[in-house]
């Protein structure tokens, strides 16, 4: 198709939580379900944009640009895929990118804070863990004061 080495759906970072440590989910809200573009797509291209925003969530929106893979993923026949996608791009629902990632969308490596959120069976608290990620609010050093 052409020289790009990955896929990526255009406005995702609108629409997800970039905060999540996790980024293995998708959120479908309410403007990615009533998107005026999705909804006046053909039902194929329809469905395989529906199924590329999983791929989107594994790949961190860095789809491999591998149409036999996507059609693989998306249990859709291979030609099926192809014609798709290129109603996605022209259309601006996916866009063709020779990297990976975008700026905007690199997410800096943890760093750990020394203390972690233990639950409870009725309530949690932050304990000292030097290899937690968490971070407690203000209001929890601050009722920290005076204890020993």
């Amino acid at each position: 198709m052409s020289d790009a080495t990955f896929l990526a759906i255009t406005n995702w970072g609108k629409y997800q939580d970039i905060r999540v440590d996790d980024p293995h989910y998708v959120k479908l809200h309410i403007q990615v379900l009533d998107d005026k573009k999705v909804q006046a797509l053909k039902p194929h291209p329809r469905l395989l944009w529906y199924q590329l925003l999983p791929l989107a969530g594994r790949y961190s929106n860095a789809i491999p640009w591998n149409v036999s893979a996507i059609a693989k993923e998306t249990k859709l026949e291979r030609h099926t895929v192809e014609k798709c996608l290129e109603t996605l791009v022209s259309r601006g629902l996916v866009r063709r990118t020779k990297t990976p990632r975008r700026p905007g969308n690199y997410l800096p490596p943890r760093k750990p804070t020394g203390w972690r959120f233990a639950r409870g069976s009725h309530a949690g608290t932050y304990v000292r863990d030097p290899e937690g990620y968490d971070r407690p609010p203000k209001e929890f050093f601050a009722s920290m004061k005076g204890r020993r």
